[in-house]
């Protein structure tokens, strides 16, 4: 896999890559193939309305793989875009 990555940085000219970090093993893993390809990893936590150990598990994967990681809640711009009332009733 790693070599795929490194063949796939080099075809196309990419060493950034930008990856959610929910806090789970598949963005974990996901993170740790691409930086050791060589990548540039930013990991991004995006909070919304979940229990605050998944956001933390994703900062604690950010610290463990030693990559850069920025955090956007999405918590607002969804609030503004389904209505907490709407949620779970049907049309």
């Amino acid at each position: 896999i790693i070599q795929n990555l490194v063949a796939y940085a080099n075809k196309y000219k990419i060493s950034n890559v930008c990856i959610g970090l929910s806090g789970g093993i598949d963005s974990a893993l996901t993170a740790a193939l691409f930086r050791d390809a060589g990548y540039h990893v930013i990991g991004v936590t995006m909070p919304i309305n979940q229990i605050e150990d998944e956001t933390d598990r994703g900062v604690e994967t950010a610290q463990a793989l030693g990559i850069v990681r920025k955090q956007s809640s999405l918590a607002n711009p969804q609030a503004s875009v389904v209505p907490p009332a709407s949620v779970g009733k049907a049309g």
